[in-house]
């Protein structure tokens, strides 16, 4: 079957509200064919959220990073899956954040999974009554990068700044250069252990 087909019959079952089941088999259809379309895997997660089934939405999502590992679009609706669905698990969201910025942090256009990823840690701090130092941190991380949204970056970490303390912008600094030796090591561990041709 051609894309547009495998399409046509996704978008026939959404709107007729037909059997999930055979959605779930036309999605699974596409998604083998076409892997790294990753609205449809949005759709294919959304199908297990409906039947109230949230680890196998998460299955699918895990599914989806393989073949989609270096898609922003991907990582970004992941983690946001995972924002709202694991409020009381702060740091699972954290660790699936860090996993996607490994693949995808440093792409040019990967404002928006940084954009999720600051406002999450943003509501969590806010609804702790905690400090901002972990949103200071990943400040001081993106700004390091070469974005495409580098200038926003930095008027929103100016306006953030103004209302906090120092120590609380120093914090996140030696944090945000302890993340950066932490990677520096993993990458130097990792090209060592590569063979050399």
């Amino acid at each position: 079957m051609t894309f547009a087909l495998l399409v046509s019959r996704v978008v026939d079952l959404e709107q007729q509200g037909r059997d999930p089941v055979q959605l779930r088999q036309a999605l699974e259809a596409l998604l083998d064919r076409y892997p790294l379309c990753f609205g449809y895997w949005k759709r294919r997660a959304e199908l297990e959220l409906a039947a109230a089934d949230e680890p196998a939405a998460v299955a699918v999502y895990e599914r989806a990073v393989v073949p989609c590992a270096y898609s922003v679009e991907m990582w970004t609706l992941y983690c946001a899956h995972a924002a709202r669905h694991w409020a009381d698990e702060p740091e699972r969201v954290r660790g699936l954040f860090e996993r996607a910025l490994q693949y995808v942090g440093s792409d040019y256009a990967a404002d928006g999974i940084w954009d999720k990823y600051i406002a999450y840690e943003s509501a969590v701090a806010e609804a702790a009554a905690a400090d901002m130092g972990r949103v200071s941190a990943l400040y001081a991380r993106v700004l390091a990068l070469p974005l495409r949204l580098h200038d926003v970056y930095w008027a929103r970490f100016a306006e953030f700044a103004a209302t906090r303390t120092a120590s609380e912008l120093l914090a996140a600094e030696s944090e945000a250069a302890e993340h950066s030796r932490t990677l520096a090591r993993a990458h130097r561990t990792q090209r060592a252990l590569l063979p050399l041709c």
